[in-house]
C-alpha cells in the first residue's frame, strides 16, 4: 500500500522529479519500483547500496544477498534518487526544504479525517 495518494504522486511528486531528472522521465510504475528498492535497501543493511548492482557472483560472506539488475539498473536508481522531489514548490533560502511536504502531508491527513478514514490509519 502506498502511503501517499496516487494523484499526489502523479501530479506533484513525479512532475517535480521529472523536471529535475536527466534523461527519460520517471513513470508511475518506475517510481513504484524505485520506492520498493529504496524500502528494500533501507531494511537490509548488510551491503553497500552499489553492491546490489554488482556483477560479482552472489556470495554468502560478502556483498549483497541478491542483485537488482532485473528490476532497475543501478545508474537509473541513482538518477532517480538524485532527482527525487517531494513537492513542486520552490524552496526559499531561509525555509526548511521539507516544509512544503509537511504542509501537503497535513492537508492529506485532514482530508482523511473529512472522508471518515479511521484515525488509526493516519497515525
Amino acid at each position: 500500500m502506498i502511503f501517499l495518494p496516487r494523484s499526489y504522486i502523479e501530479e506533484v511528486l513525479l512532475v517535480a522529479t521529472n523536471s529535475a531528472i536527466e534523461g527519460q522521465p520517471v513513470s508511475f510504475g518506475e517510481f513504484l519500483r524505485w520506492l520498493g528498492i529504496w524500502y528494500l535497501l533501507a531494511m537490509n543493511h548488510c551491503a553497500s547500496r552499489r553492491e546490489y548492482w554488482s556483477s560479482m557472483p552472489i556470495d554468502m560472506f560478502q556483498g549483497a544477498p541478491f542483485q537488482l539488475h532485473d528490476i532497475m539498473s543501478g545508474s537509473r536508481f541513482e538518477a532517480i534518487l538524485s532527482a527525487i522531489r517531494l513537492t513542486n514548490a520552490t524552496p526559499s533560502d531561509y525555509q526548511d526544504c521539507f516544509i512544503q511536504f509537511l504542509i501537503t502531508w497535513k492537508q492529506f491527513i485532514y482530508q482523511c479525517h473529512e472522508l471518515g478514514i479511521p484515525q488509526i490509519m493516519t497515525k
